[in-house]
C-alpha cells in the first residue's frame, strides 16, 4: 500500500482531520454505483454498501450510500 494517501476522518473528539490510510480492501465492483457531488464541488463515487457520514437531526450518522 501507498503509505503517502490520507483521507479526510473524524478523530475521537469528532474533529476533521487528514489521516493516512492505513488498511485498504479490494473486491469485485458491483454493476451499480452511487455518485454524490459535495457542498464544496467534489465529485465522489461509491458502491451502495459503502458507508457515508451524514448529518441528520443534528448528529453526525453512518448510512449507506444506497440509502441516502
Amino acid at each position: 500500500m501507498n503509505p503517502e494517501i490520507e483521507v479526510y476522518s473524524f478523530n475521537k473528539d469528532f474533529k476533521g482531520e487528514w489521516s493516512k490510510v492505513s488498511l485498504a480492501a479490494r473486491k469485485e465492483a458491483p454493476n451499480t454505483f452511487y455518485k454524490f457531488i459535495t457542498r464544496s464541488g467534489r465529485k465522489i463515487t461509491t458502491t451502495g454498501d459503502h458507508n457515508m457520514l451524514v448529518l441528520k437531526n443534528g448528529r453526525v450518522i453512518a448510512a449507506k450510500s444506497s440509502e441516502i
